[in-house]
């Protein structure tokens, strides 16, 4: 055996060895060959059920009619409410308002937290604020979904900022979306 061989020899020996055992999978189970068939897993013991299809008509369904996008940038909050923005949104029948907003915000103060409140026709639309704890020295990037049923009619959105000590808003995006 030559010098060359019996070290590559001896690597893949030492390779091996050093793995430890190793174990075959069965190529028979009881419902087949496991390796060569693809798996349905909705039907083993414990699995979840069979998830819901929408059965309406498509014409039944819920559909987007329209979409408000609002953004500003730089603002600072010396704490409590404060109004960023007004939007009137006209719905022929009754409507779902959706609102979908990203806001960055920086605070100095490690006890300040914010509170994202939108509002359509004077109700928080998830019955509060949603209130996060900013961390302090940084900036902070806070989404919320939010949604409400509405009857037909105008109806007056306003999305309020509240913050316990001052804060600092360096931008933001509200999306209304109105789903008849």
């Amino acid at each position: 055996m030559s010098r060359s061989a019996l070290l590559v020899s001896t690597a893949v020996g030492l390779t091996l060895a050093a793995a430890g055992p190793v174990y075959a999978l069965p190529k028979a189970l009881p419902h087949g060959n496991f390796m060569k068939k693809s798996h349905d897993f909705q039907h083993a013991k414990g699995a979840p059920g069979k998830p819901q299809r929408n059965s309406a008509p498509a014409s039944a369904r819920i559909k987007e009619s329209y979409v408000v996008d609002k953004w500003g940038e730089d603002a600072a909050f010396l704490g409590g409410f404060a109004v960023i923005d007004h939007t009137t949104l006209p719905c022929k029948k009754p409507c779902t308002i959706i609102t979908d907003t990203v806001a960055s915000f920086a605070s100095y103060y490690s006890y300040n937290q914010v509170g994202l409140c939108p509002m359509v026709d004077g109700y928080f639309t998830n019955l509060s604020c949603m209130s996060i704890a900013l961390a302090p020295g940084g900036q902070n990037i806070i989404p919320q979904l939010t949604n409400v049923s509405v009857g037909s009619g105008t109806h007056q959105a306003d999305f309020y900022v509240y913050t316990v000590a001052p804060a600092y808003i360096s931008g933001f995006q509200i999306d209304y979306h109105v789903y008849k």
